[in-house]
């Protein structure tokens, strides 16, 4: 009964991407709505309206200006006999004509006040809705693809050990997914397909080329710089068979904010974002995804921490997980663990 609870447990994380991704429509529907309704009714003040109105007082001043010279004309006519006209109807045209003249300066006056209103009100609005358009567009779409890695892993977690004829220890594998790792134990398989799996995951943490481009610079942490792998790991990845290029000193390595830190660490090597990008990065294993991000040239690093270049002369591909001062595992492009091998494995799990 307890197994079954934590396999639904899945589910309802696929329950919640729903929920979140109707979520993010009806809201972002509604946004666009409400804008375009502002959209609509400050057409309609600022240039319907508007020029109504002004077209009115144009026409209603000829009126009101003709009028006037009629009832001065009439009082000026006299009669066969020395009398005057009576002017009733003219005087009633000029009043008429006021009202009209009157109402449309009224009318243009409350037009004008409403379109400064308007504005006020709009950008009040845009500033109180900021928020909920940046979590829509940002934080959902985050929390979404943050929901996807963790089916994703809790799911090959599953298969893997019910393949290997463990027992599925779900729980588990989600504390640890839900604090922003991977299953723990896949790290510490000794399947190879598990951990290979799990290290795979790495790669999705890994920020965009856009990302890197744009990651400012930033000192050196010296206990990054300071960061020694083991003589006998150094010595057993020097010993592999693979092509090795040294980026330029000017390159630069992305790092996360803060992973100087860790003890758990990895960097990956990708294709160059640009002429001044060494495809490096840096980040922490463990913990929720960064998201600060900063930039160092590869030359300042290795004048600080020469044992780097052992590393960061691995090809394009490469993905290296550092656990205190051990190199716990290389991969390559395919995800392959080039090292350690299944002799070094099963000694480094043996170590207390």
């Amino acid at each position: 009964m307890s197994q079954a609870a934590r396999v639904e447990s899945i589910e309802k994380l696929k329950d919640l991407r729903v929920a979140l991704c109707l979520f993010a429509e009806t809201a972002r529907t509604g946004l666009l709505e409400a804008d375009s309704e502002i959209q609509r009714t400050g057409l309609w003040l600022k240039n319907e309206q508007l020029r109504y109105w002004k077209s009115q007082i144009v026409s209603r001043s000829e009126l009101f200006t003709r009028a006037k010279i009629a009832l001065n004309q009439k009082k000026l006519t006299k009669t066969p006999l020395g009398g005057h006209y009576s002017c009733v109807d003219e005087e009633k045209a000029v009043q008429l004509a006021r009202r009209r003249l009157e109402e449309a300066q009224t009318k243009l006056g409350n037009v004008q006040k409403w379109n400064r209103r308007l504005d006020e009100e709009v950008f009040e609005y845009k500033g109180q809705v900021q928020a909920l358009g940046r979590m829509v567009d940002s934080e959902v779409p985050a929390a979404i693809a943050r929901l996807d890695r963790m089916i994703e892993s809790l799911e090959s977690y599953m298969s893997l050990k019910s393949a290997a004829g463990e027992d599925v220890d779900l729980h588990a594998a989600f504390a640890s997914v839900a604090r922003g790792g991977e299953p723990g134990e896949l790290l510490d398989s000794p399947w190879p397909e598990s951990r290979a799996a799990a290290y795979a995951e790495l790669r999705k943490l890994s920020p965009s080329a856009e990302v890197r481009q744009q990651a400012p610079a930033g000192s050196i942490p010296q206990p990054l710089a300071g960061r020694i792998v083991s003589q006998a790991d150094r010595d057993g990845i020097a010993g592999l068979d693979i092509t090795r290029t040294l980026p330029s000193p000017d390159s630069r390595l992305v790092f996360a904010v803060g992973c100087d830190t860790a003890s758990h660490l990895y960097v990956e090597r990708v294709e160059p974002a640009g002429p001044d990008d060494s495809g490096w990065y840096l980040g922490p294993v463990e913990g929720d995804p960064p998201d600060r991000f900063q930039a160092l040239q590869i030359g300042q690093l290795l004048a600080q921490g020469p044992q780097w270049a052992s590393i960061l002369d691995l090809p394009v591909g490469t993905l290296l997980v550092l656990r205190a001062e051990s190199a716990e595992a290389l991969l390559d492009d395919r995800g392959t663990i080039l090292w350690p091998g299944p002799t070094e494995s099963a000694d480094k799990r043996r170590q207390p």
